[in-house]
């Protein structure tokens, strides 16, 4: 529609965003994956990264921030199925997994060692692509803006 445009590529962005939390959980996910089977395979100390109680913490934080991610994402798709407003809920979902996508893949990164930094390794690539899911379809700030601007909408749904 003429003069219209503006608003038609705002309501894509708004559909768009639950796949692009989707997007980002794959690639928090895939650098998780990467860093646990590495940490049950190198050893540190006489024993696996994993057996350390510090790491088998920081795996712990991680998988239930990967959990709480995957169930955002689904719950914006439910309610975008059901035909209801979903706009602040693809926005939660995106903000949550994309931030928490970057932190996992650097953290991923990070389990490697210095190896975890070289370029042709696997893990090192998460991060180009977490930063990507970050800045698409909004960056954080614009989620934040969406999401503010329905926080008493937010809360008479809890």
């Amino acid at each position: 529609e003429y003069n219209r445009g503006f608003y038609q590529l705002m309501a894509v962005f708004n559909s768009s965003r639950i796949g692009l939390a989707s997007l980002a959980f794959g690639t928090s996910l895939g650098a998780f994956k990467e860093a646990y089977k590495h940490s049950r395979k190198r050893k540190i100390f006489g024993k696996p990264i994993f057996d350390h109680e510090l790491k088998a913490a920081e795996f712990a934080e991680r998988i239930t921030m990967l959990e709480a991610g995957w169930l955002m994402i689904k719950k914006a798709a439910f309610i975008s199925d059901s035909g209801e407003d979903f706009l602040h809920n693809a926005s939660m979902a995106k903000l949550f997994t994309t931030e928490e996508g970057m932190e996992i893949a650097q953290w991923s990164a990070l389990v490697f060692g210095a190896r975890g930094a070289m370029d042709g390794q696997k893990v090192s690539s998460y991060i180009f692509d977490a930063h990507v899911a970050l800045v698409g379809e909004g960056a954080p700030e614009v989620q934040k803006l969406i999401i503010s601007r329905n926080i008493d909408r937010i809360l008479k749904e809890m």
